[in-house]
C-alpha cells in the first residue's frame, strides 16, 4: 500500500511534502499531529499562531485530517498569526490629541 503524501504551501509560497503514512494511519492523524510534523521541518517556529487551511476551511487541531477530505496529493495552506505592536487608528488619534 502506498503512503499518503500531502503538500503544505508555506508563507513564501514554497511547497513542502509530508508523508502521512499508509491510508489507515492517515485516517487516525489529527491536524495537530500534522502541525507537529511541520514544526520539525522548521517551515515555521511554534504552532500557537499557526493555521492550516484546506479547501478554504480553517482546520481545527482536534479534528482528523480525513474529516476535511485530505487525500494523497492534497495541498494545505499554512497561515501564521504575526506578532506585532501595530497601533489601532483610535490609539494613534488619542496619542496625537494628548501631545498637542
Amino acid at each position: 500500500m502506498e503512503n499518503i503524501r500531502v503538500f503544505v504551501r508555506g508563507l513564501d509560497r514554497k511547497m513542502a511534502v509530508f508523508d502521512l503514512g499508509n491510508p489507515e494511519e492517515m485516517q487516525k492523524m489529527t491536524v495537530l499531529q500534522l502541525k507537529e510534523k511541520i514544526l520539525v521541518t522548521e517551515i515555521i517556529m511554534g504552532n500557537s499562531g499557526q493555521w492550516l487551511i484546506f479547501n478554504g476551511r480553517q482546520m481545527k487541531d482536534s479534528e482528523m485530517l480525513s474529516e476535511y477530505g485530505v487525500n494523497h496529493g492534497g495541498v494545505i495552506q499554512l497561515a501564521v498569526k504575526l506578532h506585532g505592536g501595530g497601533e489601532t487608528r483610535r490609539s494613534i488619534e488619542n496619542l496625537h490629541i494628548r501631545t498637542l
